[in-house]
């Protein structure tokens, strides 16, 4: 029997060969060597290394099994360390490759050179009233946004509630994009709250960033109207914030304490949700406001009349977790935020959602709706053609609904209204002046209102043009509707159970 190694013997060439053949043959026997080495000798790196004798293991097969205890010891270290480098290796070629296609998108864009920020803005804020200075990213959080982050918080804002601002970023924690507007000729007035000049207003802006609470970008809007653009600035804190996915509020207004861990402990589930025509709504409550007048308005430590008077815990009064809010609702201290306007969060059904265990979707929709929600990057803007107060966040709700969104009411999670320092001093009547103020201001906004309940109407029929579909009935009086059973209320269809 011919040994191994002999087996592995080049062939003699046939008489009369080539020197090519004679190459190709001593090719193929210097390969025979080294698959010989590769089979028993092990890997090229760990020939010069001393290898322990080896081992047969007991087996059941016919002919034993070699083992080598160096490569049993060193080659899954080896393999996971590979494999971990080449993971992080191809994750970082993605990313690279993500950040480069952006910036190729963004440097394909057709645009001429004339065309400045401040051009570009007139053109996507084109139904805002001129002139506006808009300044993005006007002061930022030293440090920015974790990377990991995948939901922020958009708000809007006039310097008086700043401190209601402080309070937002404790409570939220995470990325927070806010559209400040700046009136220097409002501001100048007398009785005018919060800072007379530009400067004093970025102090304080400063002095909030320095608390680390959350990572906040704020953009300053400059204008000198009387009536407020509340959707322009919208659409302004969304453009500009940090992540696609967002949640929309009023600086007003606290989520519950465990909204954003919520959000993005389950980022894919609603990730994935939001991109199927979703968005999701957060239920609405307010502090009666004897609860806040008891929370010792008068010591509050911003003097806003929205916080506690404990220094070590400004949040007191608002409830952070669902049983702490059933419990204050039932206690009196809390009730659903404007319930003399069934029509602004009743749709909400707050009676399936003190029980409510899973997500579900409100039973019947009203034009006039306007809840707090959640959406993501496909979800419709804000309609900028509403001026003063009135109807300009119920006209961003209604074009989700005519878009063909579905609403999912969050079971565990809330939003409360943080009341003004007016409202609370109209209610003690200790400042006669305070309270002709608030009288004064509610007969302007009735008037900002009708006016832009004709401004919705306009809108509806435009929206039914948009999506082709039919857009809610409104009857002539229906900006003084306050009845449950309206019957411009539309039935919505019985919803599946939530994935």
């Amino acid at each position: 029997m011919r040994s191994m190694a002999a087996a592995y013997d080049p062939p003699a060439p046939p008489r009369g060969s080539s020197r090519l053949w004679q190459l190709l043959a001593a090719t193929g026997w210097l390969l025979s060597v080294v698959l010989l080495l590769v089979r028993y000798v092990g890997p090229l790196g760990a020939v010069s290394q001393p290898s322990p004798a080896p081992t047969v293991a007991a087996a059941t097969h016919a002919a034993p099994i070699v083992t080598y205890p160096w490569a049993e010891a060193t080659a899954p270290a080896a393999c996971a360390a590979a494999l971990g480098h080449a993971r992080a290796t191809l994750d970082s070629c993605e990313q690279r490759a993500q950040r480069q296609q952006q910036r190729q998108q963004r440097a394909d864009l057709p645009l001429p050179a004339w065309v400045t920020a401040d051009v570009l803005h007139t053109k996507l804020f084109s139904s805002s009233l001129p002139p506006v200075r808009l300044q993005p990213y006007w002061m930022r959080s030293p440090n920015p946004p974790p990377a990991a982050a995948t939901f922020s918080v958009t708000t809007i804002l006039t310097p008086d509630r700043l401190p209601a601002l402080a309070r937002l970023c404790r409570r939220w924690g995470g990325p927070i994009s806010a559209a400040l507007h700046w009136n220097p000729a409002t501001a100048a007035s007398a009785d005018a709250a919060g800072p007379r000049d530009e400067a004093q207003l970025r102090q304080e802006v400063q002095a909030l960033l320095g608390t680390g609470d959350c990572t906040l970008d704020v953009h300053l809007i400059v204008d000198t109207f009387p009536l407020l653009q509340l959707n322009y600035w919208r659409n302004v804190a969304r453009l500009y914030a940090p992540t696609a996915h967002y949640v929309m509020l009023d600086v007003d207004f606290l989520p519950d304490a465990g909204l954003r861990e919520a959000l993005e402990r389950d980022r894919d589930r609603w990730v994935g949700w939001l991109s199927m025509r979703r968005v999701l709504v957060l239920p609405a409550f307010e502090l009666t406001v004897t609860a806040a007048a008891g929370a010792a308005p008068t010591a509050d430590q911003d003097g806003d009349g929205y916080g506690s008077a404990d220094a070590a815990n400004p949040l007191a009064p608002y409830p952070a977790t669902k049983p702490e809010l059933l419990a204050a609702w039932a206690a009196g201290d809390v009730r659903v935020f404007h319930p003399e306007w069934y029509h602004g969060q009743g749709h909400t059904n707050y009676s399936h959602w003190r029980t409510a265990t899973a997500p579900y979707q409100p039973s019947t929709y009203h034009f006039k709706w306007e809840p707090y929600v959640v959406g993501g990057p496909a979800t419709p803007w804000c309609d900028e053609g509403f001026y003063g107060y009135g109807s300009n966040k119920c006209a961003c709700i209604v074009e989700m609904f005519m878009a063909g969104y579905e609403f999912w009411v969050l079971p565990d999670h809330f939003v409360v209204h943080q009341p003004h320092a007016d409202e609370l001093a109209l209610v003690a009547a200790t400042d006669a002046s305070v309270a002709a103020r608030v009288r004064a201001r509610e007969k302007r906004r009735a008037r900002e209102n009708e006016r832009n309940f004709q401004t919705l109407r306009r809108f509806l029929d435009a929206l039914e043009i948009k999506y082709g579909q039919p857009a809610p009935i409104v009857l002539a009086n229906q900006n003084a509707a306050i009845r449950v059973d309206d019957p411009t209320a539309i039935v919505l269809p019985p919803a599946e159970a939530l994935a």
